[in-house]
């Protein structure tokens, strides 16, 4: 709920794309309970009732108080009124967005009814209270509402969600500030930088994370403030509050795989075929950022309109070549190159992140690939904040860049040799190595089901909390599997859950690494030599999407049947012998 009764200004839906709303929709399908937060305008130097005479920037409200949102909040209603909002803001100088924070949760239907009616109330008082009591008016209504919407923990939310849309192509960056009322000591005031993409997306922050810092059992507030808003940038703000999510229905960030980098005047300063060699001069902070996101598991790439030759010397004098996979450097448009670093390292579009000083450029990218987030090289040192970038550096994400080395090998072996090619596979000694969820594998399986939309058979997101309850579960198998062969490791590339008295399939993950190597036939093939009996057949689950209905194959060509579907959900069970084939391409190594 925002304070929006103070200006009553409201903006037609046709202001958010149509693409937004039915995300904001599909969002609140997602959402069991939530919180009602009252946010209201604020200052970050506040000083009343002082400042009201002292400060240069104070602009006085129909209420008397300041003004820190250039042209005030305006609403846009969603098509029903009950459905929610988003309000429209524009920060000036010292503008935050405010609430006293609270832990009371209501289911979703409830909420949406008090923040409706409440909110349709106030405005009613706004509307026909004159200026000079608008001020007491809404003050004690809101004390009055404040009696009903607010309280400590009667359920633990899983997090706190901003939903936004951002209208421009900047990044916004924002600082979100959560502490108990009196604090000071920096190290119990939980601070988190959030970076807001171009277009609709959202924020979800670990209640657990905020516990670390705050006493969420006395009272404490929540601030939004932004760091780089200038007051011509826009900002839309829907859903801001605590909120428990419907069962199986984790609200999944969209992860970033890899960053293409432009060369001239990003990169490096200067136009390497007018200015020449000797005149360019490279980025020192882009550098050891592209450093930075080696480590955390992002490939980076190059997509650069130049001599492959020349480029390349210069990389190599400045031995950061090693850094960037499959690059393309070439006249052809980068759209082009996009599509094909996408297909070598077997990514879709919508995990790339592309730099390139040029709006040309990046215009033509998106034509191309409207799902892609192309950025400026001024918003590039923000990157590392972005909730779609992998924050914990695992072993898997430390070697990332040597998996996909190793695939540039194995494409430059394959497209040479003479043969077939799975005769090619059966020649690379491809090696599938299964064990148990541990310790030592914990972080990198949480990691992939966050990662891995192509090959995910459930569509399921796991949590630290949600493994470690599976690990307790003494009638699941949990198998995590890694796979090697003569060219290298290719890391853990898989995950899966066995119910073992059900004897079903419950969960399937692989990466897109592996995907055409009949690794999952592979794994489906042992599963049934070792769980398959006629009494209680081997079963397995298939939620079908979009992007992984081409790989969902390997059921029937391994045996299964459909025995069941409902919404998209189905049902296999092992109906037929099956051989597998393809054991004499891959071999298991069970530890």
């Amino acid at each position: 709920m925002y304070e929006s009764e103070i200006y009553y200004k409201k903006e037609k839906l046709s202001s958010i794309p149509q693409y937004a709303i039915e995300k904001a929709l599909q969002l609140r399908e997602k959402i069991s309970f939530k919180s009602v937060l009252y946010w209201s305008e604020h200052c970050t130097e506040c000083a009343v009732p002082q400042c009201y005479s002292t400060c240069k920037l104070y602009e006085q409200r129909i209420d008397g108080k300041c003004q820190r949102f250039n042209n005030g909040i305006k609403r846009i209603e969603m098509d029903s009124f009950y459905e929610g909002y988003f309000i429209k803001l524009s920060f000036a100088r010292w503008g935050k967005l405010s609430a006293q924070a609270n832990t009371r949760l209501f289911d979703m239907l409830t909420a949406q009814l008090k923040d409706a009616i409440y909110t349709r109330r106030t405005n009613r008082i706004a509307e026909f209270s004159p200026g000079s009591v608008l001020r007491n008016t809404i003050y004690s209504y809101n004390k009055l509402k404040a009696k009903f919407l607010t309280g400590f923990l009667n359920k633990t939310p899983d997090s706190f969600l901003v939903e936004y849309f951002n209208p421009s192509e900047k990044l916004y960056d924002f600082s979100i500030r959560i502490k108990n009322d009196g604090i000071t000591s920096p190290d119990r005031i939980f601070n988190h930088r959030a970076i807001l993409e171009p277009g609709y997306s959202t924020i979800n922050i670990s209640f657990n994370e905020i516990k670390k810092f705050v006493d969420t059992g006395k009272t404490y507030r929540i601030d939004i403030i932004p760091n780089n808003l200038t007051p011509d940038n826009m900002v839309y703000f829907g859903i801001t509050d605590f909120i428990i999510t419907k069962p199986k229905q984790l609200i999944k960030q969209q992860k970033k795989k890899c960053v293409v980098w432009d060369l001239d005047n990003t990169l490096w300063q200067g136009i390497l075929v007018e200015d020449g060699k000797k005149s360019i001069k490279l980025n020192d902070e882009f550098v050891d950022l592209v450093k930075q996101l080696d480590e955390l598991g992002i490939i980076n790439s190059i997509a650069s309109k130049n001599n492959p030759d020349e480029i390349n010397e210069i990389l190599d004098e400045y031995k950061i070549r090693e850094y960037f996979v499959n690059p393309k450097i070439s006249w052809e448009p980068k759209s082009k190159s996009i599509s094909e670093i996408a297909a070598e390292l077997n990514i879709a579009t919508n995990t790339f992140v592309i730099i390139d000083d040029s709006p040309f450029e990046r215009a033509e990218i998106k034509t191309e690939h409207p799902d892609i987030l192309a950025i400026t090289p001024e918003d590039a040192l923000l990157l590392p904040y972005l909730e779609g970038i992998n924050k914990t550096v695992t072993e898997e994400s430390k070697n990332r860049r040597s998996y996909y080395k190793d695939t540039e090998k194995r494409n430059i072996a394959s497209s040479s040799f003479e043969g077939s090619y799975n005769d090619f596979l059966r020649s690379t000694n491809l090696q599938l190595t299964i064990t148990k969820l541990s310790e030592e594998n914990f972080d990198r399986v949480v990691e992939l089901t966050y990662r891995t939309n192509q090959l995910n058979f459930s569509g399921k997101v796991y949590t630290e909390s949600m493994l470690a309850e599976i690990q307790k579960d003494n009638n699941i198998n949990a198998f995590v599997l890694s796979a090697a062969d003569k060219f290298g490791k290719y890391g853990i590339i898989g995950f899966a859950l066995h119910e073992i008295k059900a004897n079903t399939l419950r969960d399937l993950i692989f990466s897109c690494r592996v995907m055409g190597k009949y690794i999952e036939h592979t794994f489906i093939g042992y599963l049934a030599s070792k769980f398959h009996c006629k009494d209680n057949p081997l079963k397995a689950y298939y939620l079908e999407t979009e992007r992984n209905k081409i790989n969902g194959k390997v059921f029937q060509q391994t045996g299964f049947s459909v025995i069941k579907e409902n919404k998209g959900l189905k049902i296999f069970q092992l109906t037929r012998k099956n051989d597998f084939r393809f054991a004499d391409i891959v071999s298991i190594i069970e530890s």
